[in-house]
């Protein structure tokens, strides 16, 4: 069902790491996406 996506990317680059947060409710979600590559 595509109202339950809530983080949808392909083609990701390759990071050193990458932390994907979701919060939120059904109906009005979050996501935080922070990348570190030192």
């Amino acid at each position: 069902e595509p109202w339950r996506t809530v983080y949808n990317r392909t083609d990701l680059p390759l990071v050193r790491q990458r932390t994907i947060k979701n919060w939120g409710t059904t109906l009005w979600p979050r996501v935080a996406e922070t990348v570190k590559n030192d």
